[in-house]
């Protein structure tokens, strides 16, 4: 009897703990996804909607495929050399303030990218873009470990990653539409379109510094004990940095793991924005579709990807597994770009890309969960933003290397070809990351921590 007294209780404390993580992280879900959601969308609006614009700008301008490529490239370069710097700015003055400021400044530099007239102004204001852009995510991704457990973090990265596909859905529609505004007031369609959708961070900026909070201690929407719990929750997920000795930016930068990532996020980031750059070009040059319509079919890869990313991150967290989940998605994200080269009918061909986008899309989401388990403190703050920046470089290299590319071929197959080689040798990196101490360590420390909290809930 007292076994099934001592059962009945430890069942009502689960339920109860269960009930406060589901308040808890409800309630940090409404008042922080959406907003974050929204900034997230824009900031790759305002890095896509180039690929629109370029169907009417690279013929107005006179731009090559590998002078479209180089620029649109430059984006990530400037990004890469103030990521880190940015996140370590944040640290000092408050994720509220440095996100919100980020935003506005971005909206009015991608304003600004609308009064292009030459290759080297292209250069430039691609390059600006991506100076001001360049702290958001690591930042926001390290503003999230404040908010969110560990085991939530697959979900709630894979939410915040379909903004980057719902973007190009929105995109794609949208810039169409403003397309269709070509010649008013004596403005190119194109123009249009980059002076109306940077305009929306700007607003959205004001809106961040008016209602972002700073960390779980300053909200009245937490009562104490909840609150207590959040903090609770996240200590416990701090245990494991802290025994690997990676809670330093000094100790992050040295170790080897923290550079295996970022190669594995660069090789990610060749296929992840080699699509998103020049999937408009690449469906104009499969089809016999108009600019407008090419912005329509557009979208259609990325609405798979938004809904297969967020039901692979639920997946991810359920099982509390990320090594196979990031290596599946990576081998199904190289076998669409390998098939989707090889082709020949329209329809194949798209559809091999929706498989593509579905893979790539799903392998961001499960991605930043490993390196954020291993991170944090300083370490998290300057090691988050490096793996980020090498990471970006790939949003270089993939979309210079599909124009030179071009340049030689006008096809698009042997540029598939090169993307797809590089995405199959970052699933080749992750099948081996369970050699790795630190992994290992990660995923011990972390089952150990699990059956220790289990006990001290039990009691």
């Amino acid at each position: 009897m007292q076994i099934t007294s001592d059962n009945g209780k430890n069942e009502r404390r689960d339920g109860e703990m269960s009930e406060i993580r589901k308040t808890v992280l409800g309630r940090v879900s409404k008042r922080l996804i959406p907003l974050l959601f929204l900034l997230y969308l824009f900031s790759y609006v305002d890095r896509v909607n180039i690929g629109y614009a370029a169907l009417q700008m690279n013929s107005d301008l006179g731009f090559s495929p590998a002078v479209f490529g180089l620029g649109a490239g430059l984006l990530f370069l400037g990004y890469f050399a103030f990521g880190i710097p940015s996140n370590f700015v944040l640290q000092k003055i408050g994720g509220r303030a440095w996100l919100s400021v980020l935003a506005i400044v971005w909206g009015a530099i991608a304003v600004a990218n609308s009064m292009i007239a030459t290759e080297n102004m292209f250069y430039v204001m691609r390059f600006l873009l991506g100076v001001a852009e360049s702290g958001f995510v690591p930042g926001m991704l390290l503003y999230l470990t404040v908010w969110y457990p560990q085991s939530e973090r697959a979900k709630v990265v894979s939410t915040m990653y379909m903004a980057t596909a719902v973007s190009v859905v929105l995109a794609g529609p949208l810039s169409g539409a403003i397309m269709q505004l070509d010649g008013v007031i004596g403005i190119s369609g194109w123009r249009w379109i980059l002076i109306l959708e940077g305009i929306p961070p700007i607003v959205l900026g004001i809106w961040a510094w008016l209602a972002l909070p700073e960390r779980p201690d300053t909200v009245d929407w937490l009562s104490h004990d909840e609150g207590k719990w959040l903090a609770n929750e996240i200590e416990i997920d701090r245990e494991v940095p802290r025994d690997l000795g990676y809670d330093t930016f000094q100790k992050a930068v040295r170790a080897p793991i923290v550079w295996v990532f970022g190669l594995v996020y660069f090789l990610l980031g060749i296929g992840f924005f080699s699509v998103m750059i020049w999937l408009p070009q690449l469906i104009k040059q499969i089809s016999a579709l108009t600019a407008v319509q090419v912005s329509f079919v557009s979208a259609i890869p990325f609405i798979c990807a938004s809904i297969c990313m967020v039901l692979y991150g639920k997946h991810s967290d359920k099982t509390k597994e990320r090594q196979r989940h990031l290596g599946l998605a990576l081998l199904v994200g190289a076998g669409g770009l390998l098939a989707s080269a090889s082709f020949n009918n329209p329809i194949a061909a798209l559809a091999a890309l929706c498989l593509a986008a579905m893979g790539l899309w799903s392998a961001t989401g499960v991605f930043w969960p490993m390196p954020t388990a291993f991170l944090s403190g300083g370490g998290a703050v300057g090691g988050l933003a490096l793996i980020n920046s090498i990471g970006i470089l790939g949003g270089f290299a993939g979309p210079y290397i599909v124009g030179i590319v071009r340049n030689l071929t006008p096809d698009f197959s042997a540029a598939l070809y090169c993307v797809a080689a590089a995405v199959l040798a970052g699933a080749l990196i992750v099948s081996q990351l369970h050699r790795s101490a630190v992994v290992r360590a990660i995923r011990d420390q972390a089952q150990n921590l699990n059956h220790l909290q289990g006990q001290t809930n039990a009691t």
